[in-house]
């Protein structure tokens, strides 16, 4: 499966997610509804930034894919306690992709949103730095456009 879209956070500077635009594959900026989410050091896994919900209320982090179908996207997160939550939505130009809740739904919990129940993907602890990898459409003709998996750290995909 092809990456639909790169962006390792390593261009931004430690600051507000919101209005980020690197990386490539993308026709949009990042979008922080809250302002929850912020650019940090992490100096692990794959690269020194990864995004921080740094506040405890909910927080949705969004980005738009240029138009594709299927593909792959990886993101590094953090969450300042597991009380903390938020959620990363992805898109392809108007069409939903994914909604990943970290924290949201449990505590200290990670579920993707299928548009209809929430899936369990992994758990996570406070304030260490996690990779989490989507797969929408496509996956051997498996899913449909709107169908996705996702993973926590190269585990199993659910």
């Amino acid at each position: 499966m092809a990456w639909a879209a790169q962006d390792n956070l390593e261009s931004y500077s430690v600051a507000d997610l919101n209005g980020n635009s690197g990386g490539s594959g993308w026709a949009t900026n990042w979008a922080d509804a809250g302002l929850n989410w912020d650019v940090v050091e992490t100096g692990a896994i794959g690269g020194v930034r990864s995004a921080k919900i740094t506040e405890s209320s909910a927080g949705t982090a969004s980005r738009t894919f240029t138009s594709t179908s299927s593909g792959q996207f990886s993101i590094r997160l953090k969450c300042l306690t597991t009380g903390n939550h938020g959620y990363v939505q992805l898109y392809s130009t108007s069409t939903f992709r994914g909604r990943l809740s970290i924290g949201g739904e449990a505590s200290g919990s990670l579920k993707i949103f299928n548009g209809s129940a929430w899936t369990d993907v992994d758990t996570f602890s406070a304030d260490v730095a996690f990779v989490v990898e989507f797969d929408f459409g496509g996956r051997g003709g498996v899913c449909t456009s709107v169908q996705y998996r996702a993973r926590k750290d190269s585990g199993t995909w659910t």
